[in-house]
Parts: C-alpha cells; sequence; structure tokens
C-alpha cells in the first residue's frame, strides 16, 4: 500500500489559492513540491514448519499426512487509508493454512490481535496428523500462538507478541511429538524475529 510521507512541517498545503490545510488529515492538494510516496507490506504472513523427534524414538510423530490451521483468526478485513492501521470484519474463524508440503505451510494474515480483551489467549494453531493418505484416523495437536516469544534477528532479548503486524513474516517451527509441541519462531524478509517456547500437553 502507497501513501504519501511528510517529513517536518511539510504536511502543511502551502497552495496560495487557499487556507493552509494538513494533508495528512485533509489529503493532497496541487502543489509544486515532490510528494514522498512511501510503499508498505500491509499483511503479515504467518509461516508454520513442522518436524518431529527421529523416527525410531518413542515419542516420534509420522508427519506424512497433515494439515495446519489458525484457529479464531479474523479471515477478512480493511486496512485504513487514514493511519494504515487494520479492522478485522470477520473475525473468530478457522483458516487452513496453504501448504507446500506435508511440513511447511505457509499464508497471508489479516493483521490482528492473539489476545482476547482480557488477556487470554485467542489465535491457536491447531495441527491435525492423519496416519494416512485415506484420513481415516488422526491426531489433533493445539498450541496457544500468543506465549511463543520472539526477537528481532540479532536482537539479544525476545518476548511475546500480542499482535500480528502488518509488514512482518512470522515463522514458526513447531517440533510434534507424542507429550508435546515445542515451538520456536522467527520473523523473516520483511522483519525479522526468533522465537523459543515450549508448549505441554
Amino acid at each position: 500500500m502507497g501513501m504519501p510521507e511528510f517529513s517536518g512541517k511539510d504536511y502543511m498545503c502551502n497552495n496560495e489559492d487557499h487556507d493552509a490545510v494538513d494533508m495528512r488529515i485533509y489529503g493532497i492538494c496541487a502543489r509544486t513540491s515532490a510528494i514522498n510516496m512511501n510503499f508498505r507490506y500491509m499483511m503479515s504472513q504467518v509461516e508454520v514448519k513442522l518436524s518431529s523427534s527421529e523416527t525410531t524414538a518413542d515419542n516420534y510423530v509420522d508427519l506424512a499426512e497433515c494439515q495446519v490451521e489458525l484457529v479464531n483468526i479474523g479471515t477478512e478485513g480493511h486496512i485504513l487509508l487514514s493511519d494504515r492501521s487494520a479492522v478485522v470484519m470477520k473475525d473468530n474463524q478457522t483458516y487452513t493454512l496453504p501448504g507446500t508440503s506435508s511440513i511447511h505451510y505457509h499464508g497471508v494474515i489479516v493483521p490482528h490481535a492473539l489476545v482476547n480483551a482480557d488477556k487470554s489467549n485467542k489465535v491457536k494453531f491447531k495441527i491435525t496428523v492423519y496416519d494416512d493418505a485415506s484420513h481415516t484416523n488422526k491426531d489433533v495437536y493445539y498450541a496457544d500462538v500468543a506465549p511463543v516469544k520472539v526477537k528481532a534477528l540479532g536482537a539479544s532479548t525476545s518476548e511475546a507478541v500480542t499482535a500480528w503486524e502488518s509488514g512482518t513474516h512470522y515463522v514458526y517451527n513447531l517440533k510434534i511429538t507424542k507429550t508435546e509441541i515445542k515451538a520456536t519462531a522467527s520473523l523473516t524478509d520483511w522483519k525479522t524475529v526468533e522465537a523459543s517456547e515450549e508448549v505441554w500437553f
């Protein structure tokens, strides 16, 4: 999404034909100076990479047939021209992340909160593991997204995020075993963070 960028007091219109106005609020009018258009990514990317323990381990999970979903997610929304903020219009939905393989999933998401108003966890990963291609039997694993701590690439500290932000590519590495999901995450391409968290069941 491209919008004008103003620096200093450059946001005031200097058109002599009318009173000066704040172009950040009232829009751009005729002017002789250049207008700097800054283009930004408005959506969030969410990428999930699955793994398990060694095939010889007792807690190994066969990931040949899987499905990764985001639960309690917003699937529709608007980006406001006024301030580039995202407004979720269709919330508390389930979204299936497109898969490029049985262990790699990648989708574009409307930026929004990962927690409820009362600070409780909202968005969850739902990983369904099927026993074969017929999908007759399955195991289902859930993990809250918000508690997974992230840090910017090269940063020394990590923290839990309460929302997915515009222009950020979140990469979650989820290790699925028969007793737990171990989650690590990073932000790549647009902005980068890493995360590490253990989720017990």
